[in-house]
């Protein structure tokens, strides 16, 4: 299965405990990959030692079901081959969106991947909104 289209599908189950690295991890395994590139006989770069901020746009899409988010996100249903699509994107992490449609509280996890090497027409379209059933448990 290709990443990006797994990697849609995942941050679209909440039941899936999130994959955050503690700050404690993240500082080691950043100590060994710096560790590494110092042995590496290349000019042209430099290490740093900076942490990487998240883009703030990111932020929502990253955090698992939005952490408070207003709804359980869905798989965006409509696949992108023919009909128009309209909706507006409220996050975004690499080519993972997390999009609403007009007219409604629910929240799509939309692959973005899928658009490649497709025309894309900008504009005022609307998908349809599909019948969704939020979790009984």
């Amino acid at each position: 299965m290709p990443t990006v289209l797994r990697s849609g599908r995942l941050a679209a189950d909440p039941r899936l405990p999130p994959r955050r690295p503690g700050p404690a991890l993240n500082r080691r395994l950043a100590a060994e990959v710096r560790d590494l590139l110092s042995r590496v006989p290349a000019d042209g770069f430099g290490i740093v030692d900076e942490p990487w901020l998240r883009p703030g746009l990111a932020e929502v899409a990253c955090l698992p079901n939005g952490a408070g988010a207003r709804t359980a996100r869905h798989p965006y249903p409509h696949g992108f081959d023919s009909g128009d699509h309209g909706f507006g994107i409220a996050s975004l992490s690499g080519s993972c969106a997390v999009a609403g449609l007009a007219g409604t509280d629910l929240e799509f996890i939309v692959n973005l991947g899928l658009l490649k090497a497709r025309t894309v027409l900008l504009g005022e379209y609307k998908s349809d909104v599909p019948a969704v059933q939020e979790s009984l448990f």
